[in-house]
């Protein structure tokens, strides 16, 4: 069996310093209150892969708030997690899925880099911010590579899965801009961008142009991507 711990071990990254007190939304709870993959998969028609994409998401989630707090319990929590996702599978899919996840866990390299330049008072091209905002789906590349057990596959299956997770991302930056300012998150909206208040809504306007214009996301997602940029829409205004 592979594990999740030991392919983010072999990372070689920094391990991140404890924190003395955490955001309300970093708990074990909280953080598998609000994984939704799942369910979209079962939207989709999947059955086997339901189950192993809730753990796998979980798993990435997990893995996140280890990066974000350095409690060891979220580090072990993610490849407990990992391992059930990969639990039922042949090794064939196995070898698929562990793939993507390595590919997928290439992302913290970049998070890092970004969370430096911050600390050194860098300021980022609005480029940079598009790039990182896509690099934050990596895991939809599991996502996919589990999809395609159940034999659903499109041309614009994981570009849809990133644009859609790239919207809840920008809401999420929303809510915990004073927690991440706190504890120098890499949040979005703490760069240094010209104009990136506005830029940041035309954007997410792109990128929910993507769920109208490209007909080769599955239609649920689509619809998933334009649910999620009016949830966008809303709590960017509630913020500006």
């Amino acid at each position: 069996m592979l594990s999740l711990l030991n392919i983010y071990q072999s990372l070689g990254l920094p391990r991140p310093v404890p924190l003395k007190c955490f955001p309300d939304d970093v708990g074990e709870a909280a953080i598998l209150a609000k994984v939704n993959q799942h369910r979209l998969a079962e939207r989709l028609g999947a059955v086997r892969s339901v189950e192993p994409t809730r753990n796998a998401s979980f798993a990435a989630n997990m893995l996140d708030a280890w990066s974000e707090t350095g409690r060891e319990e979220y580090l072990l929590a993610a490849d407990r997690y990992w391992m059930a996702a990969l639990d039922s599978l042949t090794e064939l899919e196995r070898q698929s899925v562990w793939l993507e996840a390595k590919a997928a866990c290439a992302y913290f390299y970049y998070e890092e880099s970004m969370r430096q330049r911050l600390l050194r008072g860098d300021h980022f091209s609005f480029e940079e911010l598009v790039e990182y905002q896509f690099r934050r789906g990596s895991d939809s590349l599991i996502y996919a590579a589990l999809l395609a057990i159940d034999g659903i596959t499109s041309p614009g299956l994981v570009v849809g899965l990133r644009t859609l997770q790239c919207l809840q991302d920008m809401q999420d930056d929303i809510v915990d801009l004073e927690a991440d300012r706190r504890r120098i998150g890499t949040n979005m909206l703490l760069f240094s961008v010209k104009g990136s208040y506005r830029r940041l809504r035309k954007f997410a306007e792109n990128l929910a142009d993507i769920g109208k214009h490209d007909e080769t996301i599955p239609a649920l997602i689509r619809l998933a991507i334009s649910e999620n940029f009016e949830r966008f829409m809303s709590a960017y205004h509630r913020w500006r």
